[in-house]
């Protein structure tokens, strides 16, 4: 009888056995490297990378120099794996390593450029002279101040245009705002030691337009135009 109910146990471990791995819950599949799921379950390659081939069933991704970031602006794939590089025209923001923002390049001034825009903006100082308001003034000579004004300010932001050809409209009339301020006396090289004085601009510059690239080149430009100014 022993043997009988050995017999039938025995027999029913190998049908459970035979069962389990149907009843067992079946496991998701891996992704494979450089893969990623997105939120409604599908696969896609990695920023930087592409499939091999256009077989639903084959997941084998590659990496593909200068192809565009898909959440980072102005980033590239550079040439090889898990590299990225700055779009032509741009450089990274900082060091810091996965910060992938940038900011626009800059060319570097040229001197004959920067020469013509000085002269430019003590033109500018003429013009700005008249511009003044004075207790006798009629209506019609209102007027013409705030021309002369007028062609005071397009006159400045073209020199500075001249010098640095990609800033931003609101950049260019930021750096015209502080000009202004030096050729009124209101920002002057007395105003601050020589040394302090192009940090003072940088800051200033940066709080008018935190991207800019060019800051420092920027701030040395007024420098030589009040150094002009005063002379």
């Amino acid at each position: 009888m022993n043997k009988v109910w050995s017999l039938l146990l025995g027999l029913g471990l190998l049908v459970g056995v035979g069962l389990f791995p149907t009843l067992a819950p079946a496991q998701s599949p891996s992704v494979p490297a450089n893969v990623i799921r997105t939120s409604d379950g599908k696969l896609r390659p990695a920023p930087g990378y592409r499939w091999v081939s256009d077989a639903g069933d084959d997941l084998r991704v590659r990496w593909s120099p200068g192809s565009v970031h898909p959440t980072a602006p102005n980033v590239l794939a550079g040439s090889r794996p898990d590299n990225w590089e700055a779009a032509p025209g741009y450089r990274w923001l900082n060091n810091t390593p996965g910060d992938l923002r940038v900011v626009r390049a800059f060319r570097a001034p040229d001197e004959q450029a920067v020469g013509r825009a000085i002269g430019k903006i003590l033109a500018a100082a003429l013009a700005d002279a008249a511009s003044k308001p004075r207790d006798d003034d009629d209506f019609l000579t209102t007027v013409m101040r705030q021309a002369a004004k007028s062609g005071r300010d397009g006159l400045i932001e073209s020199a500075v245009q001249d010098v640095f050809a990609d800033l931003k409209p609101h950049e260019v009339r930021a750096v015209r705002r502080l000009l202004c301020l030096g050729i009124d006396g209101e920002l002057n090289e007395r105003n601050f030691r020589e040394a302090t004085l192009k940090e003072e601009l940088i800051a200033r510059l940066r709080r008018e337009s935190a991207d800019m690239a060019a800051t420092a080149e920027v701030a040395d430009f007024i420098v030589r135009v009040l150094q002009a100014r005063r002379r």
